[in-house]
């Protein structure tokens, strides 16, 4: 195994990554290459953490994961290396192993496609560990390291059946054709056990502390909406092989986590009905017993979290404005804040007295930070008196490469919706070489959700919208929290409900005229894209306004009678409307762009995943051609072997190229994109 070794300057005060005087400007190609740092897990003794990074492969065409472990005393390497995802690692209770599933090259032929592997922390090559039919999904490793517990489905069909299933493309919609189960795989020898099987699908395992119970999480069927409004957290016997339930009743329940002390299970949970409504940190004895919200003062979705070492509180992240911060939550419903500063934090692990997890910021690529919690910090990134973790060191430097770009510049502003005089606020991205009191040409990325979020992270690109290499080609570009995102409480994201395209828009619009009347934003060059609900905004921004030069609308929802019919989540629609196409029939027709059709001028790219289910692709076709009738200028691309999200790098590579030549074309007037020169 190649392995990769590289020095390492420890910052106690945070990194700096100042543009080099040589700077260029990026490409898409550059933005390609960037690595992204996905996840990070302290090692048992803290003095190390192992964190995963995944990178476009052009070769193989996918994107390829691996592993990587950066000490504290100084230096970062490589665990694993090629061009197979591997995910999912946990550390062995010593800390000499760490286990991990993977999709590279298995024996025999007849195994599942992803299995269990083993890489010594020190370094060497992995072995595979686990050799079944089954396909592994969660690994944790037992308390006493001889045993890694997985969750694995296989093939409830016999062999001739699937085969003549497959053949024959008989696809029974609904159909539960795989069991759930969970394994113990004995170490080294990869022997296998079944601890439970199961037609619901298991999401998530947790080891007892004590060795002889797991915790797991399971909804009827594999449904989204089934995971998100009816799991329920359980319990197994090792021995016994006897399930108790500990959660169900009124609150959806997911992701158990054992205390350290064995007492407690943490879980995520929420109402089940309401898509809207905020996810909380529960926790209820392992023994059985009342269950508990203990961070219901928190008014936003509950992101990740983690026990205490001490068992007597659980850290946690949650959304605050455009930044994610670290909170603790101590068994009596007293929340903490922990870690308050710029950025997203996220990936938060504990083990050793120290607490390793990733941040990252508008002008700081994410990095590994570890951090000891054995005494209060007086640092002013902390709340006062409150804080439990000392000033964090940074450990790796994942893309060093990115200080030898020019990057626009990134900035959070505020403004009021003209109408009802709503405070919003979002992101805005300048060139590298911004002049104030020039006005540039404007691009709106619109985010996905309604409840998703522009964060206050490294900005590369979005979806398919090439952010930095529009800002280095001369645009200004705006991306907008109108009503409905995340990071704002409960109320804010209620206030799209039944009025899609309603005080939204406008939100949106009004941060575009404050940038046209600050002399920042040219009026007459402007253009705006987004993807899912983004590209629904986009959509209905131009049945309302010819303003904009130029469109792009990606994977949007425009008829909202075909998104109930053809949508994964018709549950999200209920939500969001009030009931179904049939009890809801004025409120689906009149918030539906393609209502509005006849009234769009301007000329629009039409992007979607020719395999999505989140939003049916037919909804992009009855755009394109209704475009096309009415003499519109437009395209529309499918993109093979490709969901609600983009697929292969080449396919993304090519989305972020079609949308910077479209608005190239039509905002800033050169000369036709490629697509059409052909």
């Amino acid at each position: 195994m190649q392995v990769l070794l590289l020095s390492l300057t420890l910052l106690q005060s945070g990194p700096s990554y100042g543009q080099s005087p040589q700077a260029t400007r990026p490409t898409v190609e550059d933005l390609m290459e960037y690595q992204n740092l996905t996840a990070a897990v302290v090692a048992p003794d803290g003095k190390s953490a192992m964190f995963m990074i995944q990178q476009a492969d052009f070769k193989e065409n996918r994107m390829r994961v691996n592993l990587w472990i950066a000490h504290g005393a100084g230096g970062m390497r490589s665990l694993t290396s090629g061009t197979q995802i591997d995910d999912n690692p946990s550390w062995s209770p010593d800390g000499h192993w760490l286990a991990f599933r993977s999709d590279r090259e298995r024996k025999p032929d007849s195994a599942g496609r992803h299995q269990v592997w083993l890489a010594p922390s020190g370094g060497g090559d992995a072995v595979q560990v686990s050799h079944d039919r089954f396909d592994v999904g969660s690994v944790a490793w037992s308390p006493d390291g001889k045993r890694i517990a997985v969750t694995a489905t296989e093939q409830s069909a016999s062999g001739a059946e699937k085969e003549r299933r497959d053949k024959d493309g008989e696809d029974v919609v609904g159909a539960v054709l795989q069991e759930s189960c969970i394994f113990l795989i004995s170490v080294p020898d990869g022997k296998s056990e079944l601890v439970y099987a199961s037609g619901r699908p298991i999401t998530a395992i947790s080891f007892s502390p004590k060795g002889d119970e797991i915790a797991f999480s399971d909804q009827p069927n594999g449904r989204v909406a089934e995971g998100r409004f009816h799991s329920v957290i359980k319990v197994v016997g090792i021995a016994s092989k006897q399930v108790r339930v500990l959660s169900g009743g009124e609150v959806s329940s997911s992701g158990p986590e054992f205390s350290p002390d064995a007492k407690w299970i943490a879980f995520r949970g929420g109402p089940q009905k309401d898509w809207t409504a905020n996810h909380c940190l529960y926790v209820v004895p392992a023994s059985g017993g009342a269950v508990e919200a203990i961070s219901r003062d928190f008014d936003e979705d509950i992101m990740e979290y983690t026990w205490a070492e001490d068992s007597k509180s659980v850290y946690f992240t949650g959304a605050q404005g455009m930044d994610v911060q670290l909170f603790r939550a101590k068994l009596n419903s007293k929340m903490i804040p922990v870690y308050k500063t710029r950025g997203i934090t996220r990936s938060v692990s504990l083990a050793g007295g120290t607490m390793a997890f990733i941040h990252e910021a508008p002008n700081e690529p994410p990095n590994v930070y570890l951090s000891s919690t054995g005494g209060l910090a007086t640092q002013p990134n902390y709340a006062k008196g409150a804080a439990a973790v000392t000033e964090p060191r940074r450990i790796t430097d994942v893309n060093p490469a990115v200080r030898g770009f020019a990057l626009g510049k990134v900035e959070t502003i505020r403004w009021k919706n003209k109408n009802d005089g709503l405070e919003v606020e979002g992101q805005l991205l300048t060139p590298p070489d911004y002049q104030e009191g020039r006005a540039y040409p404007l691009l709106v990325v619109v985010h996905g959700g309604p409840n998703g979020q522009f964060y206050n992270g490294f900005v590369v690109r979005n979806e398919a919208y090439p952010l930095q290499v529009f800002a280095s080609e001369g645009y200004v570009v705006l991306m907008p929290n109108p009503r409905g995102s995340t990071g704002y409480g409960l109320r804010f994201r209620e206030m799209v409900l039944k009025d899609w395209g309603g005080a939204d828009f406008q939100d949106i619009q009004s941060g575009v005229d404050d940038l046209i009347a600050r002399g920042i934003a040219d009026k007459d060059h402007m253009g705006i894209m987004g993807w899912s609900y983004g590209g629904y905004l986009t959509a209905w921004t131009i049945t309302r306004t010819n303003r904009f030069r130029a469109a792009s609308a990606g994977a949007g929802p425009v008829n909202l009678f075909t998104m109930y019919g053809g949508t994964d989540i018709p549950e999200f629609m209920e939500s969001y409307f009030g009931g179904s196409p049939w009890t809801a029939a004025q409120l689906y027709l009149t918030h539906s762009p393609m209502a509005f059709v006849e009234q769009v001028r301007t000329p629009t790219l039409i992007q979607q995943g020719a395999e999505d289910r989140r939003v049916p692709i037919a909804i992009s076709d009855e755009l394109y051609r209704a475009l096309k009738v009415q003499g519109v200028e437009c395209e529309m691309i499918r993109y093979p072997r490709s969901g609600h999200s983009l697929g292969s790098p080449k396919l993304v590579k090519e989305a972020l190229t079609r949308n910077l030549e479209w608005f190239d074309h039509y905002v800033r007037g050169t000369s036709a994109p490629t697509a059409q020169r052909r």
